[in-house]
């Protein structure tokens, strides 16, 4: 009973902390929750209130999210949050991109996402998104019903000088190389 009361606690603190999102298109930098059923069930974007109520579904690809990336491209943070039980199979479409990791059981961070960043113990994934348009959904491969965050972050673009400096100094390590030989 107690850590139930600490989960709807951690779980309203977060609601109040974040700001309200719903499935749809998304913005680079932000996170972003999402809510998931039992295994085998597709998860779902926070609708507002962000309830315990998800609707049912096993059908992977039905485009909770959407977003188009630019020529540089992006990468997709997918990150479990409270209870560290989750896993899922990310999906760009009907596309499976991947797994999240396994997850330790065993942590409680709440709804710290930088704790659980810092705990390995939770389940996370990076993902690689090429230019264009991605349709972003999560279907649950192991744990129990609850919330997890994700974010999209645009590839920096390295500058020039960035460039010319990492240049310069390949090639006087590689002019040291050539006269110690």
């Amino acid at each position: 009973m107690k850590r139930l009361t600490r989960l709807a606690v951690a779980l309203l603190a977060l609601l109040l902390a974040a700001p309200i999102v719903s499935a749809g298109p998304i913005a680079f930098g932000q996170w972003y929750e999402f809510l998931s059923g039992n295994i085998g069930d597709d998860a779902h974007g926070c609708f507002g209130s962000c309830n315990a109520t998800i609707p049912p579904s096993a059908e992977p690809g039905d485009a909770d999210y959407t977003i188009t990336v630019p020529a540089q491209g992006a990468v997709l943070f997918v990150l479990d949050l409270f209870l560290s039980v989750d896993q899922f199979e990310v999906f760009d479409g009907a596309v499976s991109l991947g797994l999240t990791s396994a997850p330790v059981p065993g942590s409680d961070v709440g709804g710290d996402i930088l704790a659980a960043i810092a705990n390995p113990a939770f389940s996370r994934g990076s993902f690689l998104l090429g230019a264009g348009d991605h349709s972003l959904d999560f279907f649950k491969t192991a744990g129990q019903p609850g919330a997890h965050v994700f974010r999209v972050d645009v590839v920096p673009v390295p500058e020039p000088a960035s460039l010319l400096l990492l240049g310069s100094g390949l090639a006087g390590l590689a002019l040291r190389c050539r006269r110690r030989n």
